[in-house]
This record gives C-alpha cells, sequence and structure tokens, in this order.
C-alpha cells in the first residue's frame, strides 16, 4: 500500500467509532481528538443465528377458478348453432315442399269465376238500364256479387278489406254503371252522350 493510502484509511478512520482495518499508525500519527467513542459490543444480548425462533411459513393458498372452462362454452355454442341450423333448414325444405291445400285452391277457383263473371257483367254494362241497377241493393248482395259489381264497373276491390267497404265500393260502381247505360241509352235514341238525362227522354 501506498503511503497516500495509508493516511486515507487514517483521516476516514478518524471519522469512525470503530476501526476499519487500516494499517498500523507509525508514533508520529496521531488519532483526532474529535473521533467519536469508540463502539462497544455486547454479544451477550445478540442472539446468534442458531437463536432464532423457527415460525412456519405461512399456508400456501391456493386459487381455484370459478366459471366455466372456455373450450366448454365453444363446445355448447357449436352444437346449439348447428341444432338451429338444422331446425332452419328443415322449415325450409317443409315451405318449399308443401303442396296447396284444397281451401287454397278453392279460393283460387272463386277468385277466377269472379273475373270471367266481372268480364262477362263488363260485356253485357251498356245493355243494362238505370231502372235495373236502381233496384239493387248492395247491402244484401255477397261479398262476391259485390266484387263482381264493382268489377263490371271497371272499378277494384283494392283497399276494401271488410264487407262495408265493399258495400260502398259498390254503390259507387252501381252508379257508374247508371251513368254508362244511361250514356248508351241516350246514344241509341240518336241524342249527344253529354246532355243530362230527363224525364221525356226516357233518363232516371
Amino acid at each position: 500500500m501506498s503511503a497516500g493510502f495509508d493516511e486515507s484509511c487514517w483521516s476516514l478512520e478518524d471519522a469512525m467509532p470503530c476501526d476499519i482495518g487500516c494499517a498500523p499508525r507509525p508514533a508520529e500519527v496521531v488519532v483526532d481528538p474529535a473521533r467519536p467513542a469508540m463502539l462497544e459490543w455486547d454479544f451477550a444480548s445478540t442472539p446468534c443465528i442458531s437463536d432464532i425462533v423457527s415460525i412456519e411459513p405461512p399456508t400456501a393458498i391456493t386459487i381455484t377458478r370459478v366459471g366455466t372452462n372456455n373450450f366448454e362454452v365453444v363446445v355448447v355454442g357449436a352444437v346449439v348453432g348447428i341444432i338451429i341450423l338444422c331446425m332452419c333448414a328443415c322449415t325450409a325444405y317443409r315451405l318449399g315442399s308443401r303442396k296447396p291445400r284444397p281451401e287454397e285452391s278453392d279460393v283460387e277457383q272463386a277468385g277466377e269465376a269472379g273475373r270471367t263473371a266481372a268480364a262477362e257483367q263488363n260485356s253485357v254494362a251498356g245493355d243494362r238500364q238505370p231502372a235495373d241497377l236502381a233496384a239493387v241493393d248492395c247491402s244484401a248482395l255477397s261479398v262476391a256479387e259485390l266484387k263482381d259489381l264493382i268489377a263490371a264497373s271497371g272499378l277494384t276491390t283494392q283497399g276494401c278489406l271488410e264487407k262495408p267497404e265493399l258495400v260502398a265500393r259498390a254503390e259507387e260502381a252501381k252508379a257508374r254503371l247508371q251513368a254508362a247505360a244511361a250514356a248508351a241509352a241516350r246514344q241509341a235514341e240518336g241524342m249527344p252522350a253529354g246532355l243530362p238525362a230527363t224525364a221525356e227522354g226516357g233518363g232516371w
């Protein structure tokens, strides 16, 4: 060790209350009078490592997962999805292969008969007289007869869901048919179609 190192060690030791293992000081190097008092160790009151009381370690806490496993959720979801797809496929197959019921065929036949009757009435509408139509009570007609009367006038049953609505539409159809019959009668008598009908002219 160099002399400078020893001097540094002695200076540090003078600032501490214990020896730090510096080299012995020569006679000419005195201890700093301001050095703190030396520490006195009482090893009798200091327990040794073997005297430390053994303490049982705490019981380890086991964390148990609560809930359903993700794999189980995926499997259940897949099974439910397959069941729903099978139900949809069966429903679509049944709807596609369903045959028309007899009631539906009857309805279609009735509609065709009504259209045929309407066409026949359209062909003879010009030959009707206002007096014939005036005697018709629309409220006493059946639904099929009301539809035939409406179709004969050129009107439609669109928007008529109840029989009272069909009766009101039939009243409009009857008025149109009366006007058409009156115009046809005036033309047959040589009167202009635009002139109003009078009692002398055989109108209504």
